[in-house]
């Protein structure tokens, strides 16, 4: 079985408890990992929002520090991917990064070349309230002029935009903007607003919107997202994806099960190794084990592939 995640918060989780990657007791840890025959990882370090946006850039580094000896202690078991031809070369178990909410860039374009020199491929623009970059979901606010030049650098860069945690204008500026220059993002762990009606979760016209640009979205696993409520079951995930599918999203639709970032899961989806229990309601469902690994891993793989040069 395979396993492509766009999202997790482990980084942030292990550096602040002071855990392990390979025997973290949270949701990800190479213990859990053993029954993927491949498995990759889109990490995000997350720009707490307890803290200023300039410690947020400085806790930045020391995050990715942590995750780099952890990395390294682990010799042979993990490996650092930054492009497709690494991704391709690789045969290890992959950790792509991604920053999550670039307001600890702190009006400093610049800084987004610091960030994508240490191996940053993927950036989610905001988080939750207004800030220097733009408006969450939370909010009726759009781009800021200074959100704008970062989201244009990114695309210049080669940094793949990622519209979860937009507000509804937010995303569709991203959108207009990528549409224009002919570039493509992802929502990595967006769910269905029409089966969950939470501002977390993506419109149909936005699905639509990605679907067109060649993006991928990620199905979350947050409970609130997949039913409003503290308690949700592996049947509310699978109506997220069967809701995508009926937008003709067989190609779009993959996991980003933001692991180590929810206290709220499914009953039988408490940690990565049981995404297994998900494969199998899939196949109960008449899911063919191609459509069932395009979730879990090919439309993920195909969109790296194509798009982190």
């Amino acid at each position: 079985m395979r396993l492509f995640d766009l999202h997790c918060d482990t980084p942030h989780k292990i550096y602040t408890n002071n855990f392990h990657l390979d025997t973290s007791p949270k949701d990800v840890s190479l213990e859990k990992l053993s029954q993927y025959d491949d498995y990759a990882q889109i990490m995000a370090v997350w720009s707490d929002c307890r803290i200023a946006d300039e410690s947020a850039f400085f806790a930045f580094h020391k995050i990715v520090d942590y995750l780099n000896f952890e990395v390294e202690r682990l010799d042979g078991d993990f490996a650092y991917v930054r492009n497709g031809t690494s991704f391709n070369r690789e045969k290890r178990k992959k950790i792509l990064l991604s920053v999550e909410d670039a307001r600890l860039l702190g009006g400093r374009l610049d800084r987004l070349k610091v960030l994508h020199a240490r191996g940053v491929r993927f950036l989610i623009p905001v988080w939750g309230g207004s800030s220097i970059i733009g408006g969450a979901h939370d909010t009726n606010e759009g781009l800021t002029d200074f959100g704008k030049q970062v989201i244009n650098e990114c695309f210049r860069l080669g940094i793949i935009t990622d519209i979860s945690h937009a507000s509804e204008k937010t995303a569709e500026e991203i959108l207009d903007a990528a549409k224009s220059q002919g570039k493509t993002v992802m929502a990595s762990h967006s769910n269905a607003y029409s089966v969950c009606p939470h501002s977390r979760n993506l419109r149909d016209g936005q699905f639509e919107m990605i679907k067109k640009l060649g993006g991928v979205v990620g199905i979350s696993l947050c409970n609130l997202h997949l039913n409003g409520k503290e308690s949700a079951s592996v049947d509310d995930v699978v109506k997220h994806i069967e809701h995508y599918m009926s937008l003709g999203g067989e190609d779009t639709v993959a996991l980003g099960c933001d692991f180590d970032g929810t206290d709220f899961l499914p009953h039988g989806l408490k940690n990565v190794s049981e995404m297994t229990n998900l494969a199998e309601r899939l196949a109960k469902l008449n899911y063919s084990e191609s459509q069932t690994d395009k979730i879990f891993y090919q439309n993920a793989y195909n969109f790296i592939n194509k798009n982190l040069h």
